[in-house]
């Protein structure tokens, strides 16, 4: 029987991951004025982010190190890169990140409920995300006017 094991990280993703969750700290710390912004009741979150971060990261570091994906990515970014899409992207580029992305348009051809019905979902991801990594990282910060009442 050989050994069944999970591949361990290697210490090249954790260190890059690392480095990623180092910076967000940065931010965090430097967004926040030195902290002296930021919500204690908020900690949850940013702690959650910065280890999702250091995972995401340390995955996609890995991922990248194996040869066929290594491939992959780099053959993408010639093509991106090519002289030929070069000319193509200011026109292509809007056009796909409004149709796409925005408008979800791989989703309307599905049915226009199911495109209703996933607008919102993406809005409101899109929404919480902008109010809530602000808040939790100290950036947005709201303050009671002096002389207002307490509540």
């Amino acid at each position: 029987m050989g050994d069944r094991r999970l591949p361990v990280m290697g210490l090249r993703d954790s260190l890059v991951g690392g480095v990623a969750a180092a910076l967000l700290m940065v931010l965090i710390w430097a967004g926040s004025l030195a902290l002296t912004t930021f919500d204690s009741a908020l900690i949850g979150y940013a702690v959650a982010v910065v280890a999702l971060t250091f995972a995401i990261v340390a995955r996609y570091s890995r991922w990248l190190r194996m040869p066929s994906t290594r491939r992959y990515w780099r053959r993408g970014w010639q093509l991106f890169a090519s002289w030929g899409n070069f000319r193509k992207l200011p026109g292509l580029f809007p056009r796909a990140v409004f149709s796409q992305l925005l408008g979800q348009g791989f989703i309307r051809r599905r049915g226009v409920v199911r495109w209703i019905g996933h607008q919102c979902l993406f809005w409101g991801v899109i929404g919480a995300t902008l109010i809530t990594f602000p808040l939790a990282f100290g950036w947005l910060v709201f303050h009671l006017e002096p002389g207002a009442a307490a509540t």
